[in-house]
């Protein structure tokens, strides 16, 4: 029988500059690969590149990998966004032409993130009759703009999906502001993939001086809310003195925040900075916190939560996301965002109740609900629909 072909398209993959770009499509791509035959059509801007539409192919883990760099517009802004729209267009097609003069079309087309890659599945089901399905991981679509753009978004997002085969999202949360906005009449629930390779239980845990926590993001202050951890830090600074906050990652706001901490007079003696750290080094350090903190304002997913769950560390976590149901008692806290005298009560109270959390039960809860085989499993039943639907 012949291997089903999937090829998924997103405006969001890791290349060489940022291996964390779109790193959950990938890991869906790589889940997928265990029960088909999987491409990635993936262009970007590079002002780097010397050749407009540079192509390059490359096979990671059962992944077929095209990448098509081309060069950006120079000119102001609004103008540049149309322009780079339709070399981005061209570019695609060029990564297109490629599939099809090798004989490596798809019988389904994974795409994801509305609504400009949905788009090119809706054209190609209209041209090829290829069935598509589309992931939405994006929280914009929690919350759109109500402007002239947003409408013609969401007039698109229905158009689309009265074609797709199956629409999916990554939280619960997410699916239902779909729902709510009438922009599809149903979901599939997709979680994003947790590596339970990677991250488990440490064999070994040192004895420390400190109680540590851990918290780990892009350090967007809007979305993470990185202020309110600091605001929280401080306070329970005050109370008690066993403990060694890390925040680990980099982003737009990681040197305001470094900032802020020194004027609440906690850097470098109640929090440190890390910045980036990846694959074991980042693994060790989830796994040898006593707990983890993610205090966002607004998550579609967050998966470093369940990354800690996978390590057998409990969780410190604001009302958002899917958090109200995955995050029970047994699991770790759940708090009120934008409430940081709460995050730093359930601080305190965690710094002496961790040890209560069973390692096992926390890790199990991860690899049920968000390992690549589970994962691979549910991919397996959408793309069965989708070859299977009339």
């Amino acid at each position: 029988m012949k291997r089903l072909r999937v090829l998924f398209l997103s405006p969001w993959y890791p290349i060489e500059s940022d291996t964390m770009l779109g790193l959950f499509v990938q890991k869906h791509a790589r889940a997928a690969s265990g029960i088909a035959e999987v491409w990635v059509l993936y262009a970007y801007p590079d002002p780097g590149t010397e050749i407009n539409n540079k192509l390059s192919i490359s096979t990671i883990e059962n992944v077929n990998e095209i990448r098509i760099a081309f060069k950006p517009s120079s000119f102001p802004f609004f103008i540049a966004r149309i322009i780079d729209l339709f070399s981005w267009f061209k570019a695609i097609r060029t990564g297109w032409r490629m599939l099809k003069a090798q004989d490596k079309l798809p019988d389904i087309v994974h795409s994801n993130i509305f609504v400009k890659v949905p788009l090119i599945a809706y054209l190609l089901n209209r041209k090829y009759n290829i069935p598509f399905v589309v992931t939405e991981h994006w929280s914009k679509r929690l919350n759109p703009p109500k402007t002239i753009l947003g409408h013609i978004e969401n007039f698109a997002i229905r158009k689309i999906l009265k074609r797709a085969s199956d629409l999916s999202c990554v939280s619960s949360l997410l699916g239902n502001a779909m729902l709510s906005q009438r922009l599809a009449p149903s979901y599939t629930y997709l979680p994003n993939i947790v590596d339970c390779e990677l991250f488990t239980i440490a064999s070994h845990k040192a004895p420390k001086e400190y109680k540590t926590i851990v918290h780990i993001s892009c350090f967007d202050n809007q979305s993470k809310n990185i202020s309110g951890i600091l605001s929280a830090i401080e306070m329970l600074s005050k109370k008690r003195q066993d403990f060694r906050f890390y925040m680990i990652g980099n982003g737009p706001d990681f040197s305001a925040s470094i900032e802020e901490a020194k004027k609440k007079e906690i850097f470098d003696t109640y929090v440190f900075f890390t910045g980036v750290l990846e694959g074991e080094i980042l693994a060790d350090s989830l796994s040898s916190a006593d707990f983890s903190v993610l205090y966002s304002n607004y998550e579609t997913f967050g998966i470093v939560v369940y990354e800690s769950l996978a390590c057998g560390v409990p969780v410190v976590v604001s009302d958002v996301a899917d958090y109200p149901t995955d995050i029970a008692a047994h699991l770790g806290m759940l708090v009120q965002k934008g409430e940081p005298e709460l995050l730093a009560q359930a601080m305190d109270k965690m710094l002496d109740t961790y040890q209560d959390y069973d390692k096992n039960t926390l890790r199990n809860f991860a690899v049920d609900n968000f390992s690549a085989g589970y994962i691979s499993k549910k991919l397996n039943d959408i793309y069965n629909k989708a070859i299977l639907r009339p």
